[in-house]
């Protein structure tokens, strides 16, 4: 059996993608399992089209002897569950942060859109005999099309393409009525801010993805939804995102506050050398800890490539440094 998984604690996009990976696409009988816990976003879409069945969680050692196929990801740091990279055989992803030469068994497909399942539908369809997606179950097109909807921010994230926006077309056309996706993506934004009335570090954990940076290990959070910035009201936000070091192996912490609804970025780092790295985005200084960008940043996209540009593997880091 071959395993289909994505990052540890994955998003929307991963989840979608590698269920419909493992249910079209594999050449061989697949299962889409993932590591971690799912986003309230995640399970509701899961829930609200019934197909919660069709994925399994923390059963990382599904197809030992044959063959990964790692979707949305292929940062080794974000893939603990994953020890063996040899036996990862094809990487679907879509962002610029990652390590290709860590995954020598691995054909690799890294374009630019805005969702891995842009990239999934369209293997789809290239793999029908009409080269459409009317194979897909109906349920199947709209989580997607959910998908795709989520990891551009409906439309509204810069990495967002054509090729997004006509493949959402094209799902969201194939999708049962009875989905009700209007609906459903409404819902969706409410899951995505659903932090806003957790406390304040249960919020800041929900989310945390572990790099590689070019100066040592980073604990790097992101929020993203309408009125994300009134985070930064809060008094213990700091105590919140210094917490992220007690992660094992950290040495560094940023939070980043996407706040969709004023299309901005808000980046909290007690850590010098990760705000130093962070001055490559041309960001606005708030004040010791916190900077402001005037557009919607991912992390991904524009975060990440910042805090690991020029980084080389090394077998130590130097001390984490506080604020």
């Amino acid at each position: 059996m071959r395993l289909v998984t994505s990052y540890i604690n994955p998003d929307l996009d991963g989840v979608a993608s590698g269920i419909i990976y493992a249910t079209y696409l594999a050449d061989r009988r697949a299962v889409a399992a993932f590591a971690g816990s799912l986003n309230a976003e995640t399970t509701g879409v899961l829930a609200h089209l019934s197909i919660a069945d069709d994925l399994e969680l923390d059963r990382p050692g599904a197809a030992d002897n044959d063959g990964v196929v790692l979707i949305d990801c292929h940062h080794p740091a974000q893939i603990p569950h994953i020890p063996d990279r040899s036996g990862v055989v094809l990487i679907i992803d879509h962002h610029p942060d990652g390590d290709a030469a860590a995954f020598p068994n691995a054909l690799v497909q890294n374009e630019a859109v805005g969702a891995a399942a842009t990239l999934v539908a369209e293997r789809v369809a290239a793999a029908g005999s009409d080269g459409s997606l009317s194979r897909l179950a109906s349920a199947h097109a709209a989580l997607l099309a959910c998908a795709i909807a989520s990891n551009t921010l409906d439309f509204s994230a810069p990495s967002t393409t054509d090729r997004d926006r006509r493949m959402f077309a094209a799902l969201a056309a194939l999708a049962d009525p009875d989905a009700a996706l209007d609906a459903l993506l409404s819902r969706m934004r409410e899951w995505r801010q659903s932090f806003l009335s957790a406390p304040t570090t249960e919020a800041v954990h929900q989310d945390v993805k572990i790099v590689e940076g070019r100066f040592g290990p980073i604990a790097v959070a992101q929020l993203e939804g309408d009125g994300a910035s009134r985070l930064l009201a809060r008094p213990d936000l700091r105590q919140a995102v210094e917490g992220l070091a007690d992660r094992p192996a950290v040495q560094y912490v940023l939070l980043s506050l996407v706040d969709t609804a004023a299309g901005t970025t808000t980046l909290i780092t007690p850590d010098p050398l990760v705000r130093q790295a962070l001055m490559a985005l041309s960001p606005e200084s708030v004040d010791d800890i916190t900077l402001r960008l005037p557009f919607i940043a991912l992390r991904k996209t524009h975060v990440i490539p910042a805090l690991t540009a020029g980084y080389r593997p090394t077998s130590s880091y130097p001390g984490r440094i506080s604020g």
